[in-house]
């Protein structure tokens, strides 16, 4: 083609100069040859990806992404999250996006990989005995709780020998913990399965080797400052110990930007209609929420087993919708606790 060979000798100085690679060649030339006509629209198909691909050079008006799957992993990830924030870099402010995407669950693509989440519990039962940010982790990881709700005392825990429960009525705020919750719908019961319970035993065993009393013990925050056990530990430090061993697992830099991306576009609110955005606490309850509405079912004394959507919103502190009103009730229930902390076990430590 002679428009071809034209812009090859045009182009040379430039694609020697710049040692360009062989796609940015061909996406110099394609511009190039598109500037020179009388188009009224240019529709450009992205290679791999989108974020770092050469065509994302161009400003463009519009922006399309047809459908996210698993694909070219070797080179944009292993999640659908990550596949998804590649295929988003195409995105300029201000600019529509149009896409097809009606496939994937929202919910699925937020969700850290099941062994994931087994190496993260193997990662904080570790540190059981070395920091209190364990057992704030190990709540926030099974139980869906968020870091400023992650307050229990000792004494305040019933322990059950395979599961412990509380009642969530406390957060955090300003440093100090406060008979008021971020929603109406966030008091609730708290089931503590028996993975998280060891290392709430754990951890109340370093105090007793330290010389504290049992009253003392129970009157202790299962979470507390590293100098005071009689002052709750600060939500921001467990989610940066959440976050530390994340980053152990391979979850850099770009993984947070993106993760930080989804959290303003779509954050968790309070009744004030304030935005909270933790981005640990945004993953992993997100990964627990998924997890238990896509791979568990709930036993039912009557042999029935039912799908547990609504269990899940009352366990998150989520306002359930009517038909789902009776699970409230249902997890206040003594005899159903050891099916939840069943159930809260399983999604994490039996993938």
């Amino acid at each position: 083609d002679l428009d071809l060979l034209r812009l090859i000798n045009q182009l040379y100085p430039i694609i020697e100069k710049e040692h360009l690679s062989m796609f940015e060649i061909d996406t110099l030339i394609m511009l190039s040859y598109f500037n020179e006509l009388d188009l009224d629209y240019h529709v450009i198909e992205c290679g791999i990806g989108g974020l770092n691909d050469k065509t994302n050079v161009i400003q463009s008006k519009i922006a399309v992404i047809t459908n996210i799957g698993y694909d070219h992993q070797f080179m944009l990830g292993n999640t659908l999250l990550d596949i998804a924030c590649h295929k988003a870099g195409i995105i300029k402010e201000r600019v529509p996006l149009f896409t097809t995407e009606s496939i994937v669950p929202p919910e699925q693509a937020k969700a850290l990989p099941r062994d994931d989440l087994v190496r993260l519990a193997e990662l904080i039962r570790l540190d059981s005995s070395k920091t209190p940010l364990a057992a704030g982790a190990a709540l926030m990881l099974c139980c869906l709780l968020r870091p400023a709700e992650v307050c229990p005392k000792y004494g305040e825990i019933v322990d059950c020998d395979n599961f412990g429960v509380y009642a969530a009525v406390h957060n955090i705020s300003n440093g100090e913990r406060v008979s008021a919750m971020k929603t109406r719908n966030a008091y609730r019961q708290v089931i503590l399965p028996k993975y998280v319970m060891d290392i709430v035993r754990d951890s109340r065993e370093v105090l007793c080797r330290q010389g504290y009393s049992d009253n003392e013990i129970n009157d202790a925050y299962v979470i507390h400052h590293r100098q005071d056990i009689h002052r709750p530990a600060d939500p921001q430090d467990i989610s940066r110990y959440v976050k530390n061993k994340l980053e152990l697992l391979g979850y850099n830099s770009d993984y947070w930007l993106s993760m930080e991306m989804v959290v303003q576009v779509e954050p968790d609110m309070d009744d004030g209609g304030n935005a909270l955005t933790d981005v640990t606490a945004y993953l992993l309850r997100r990964s627990g929420c998924t997890y238990l509405c896509n791979c568990a079912s709930v036993p039912l004394p009557d042999g029935r087993s039912v799908m547990p959507h609504g269990l899940v919103d009352a366990l998150m502190g989520h306002r359930l919708r009517n038909e789902d009103a009776w699970w409230a009730d249902w997890i206040k229930r003594e005899d159903n606790w050891p099916v939840i902390a069943q159930v809260l076990e399983g999604i994490i430590l039996d993938p």
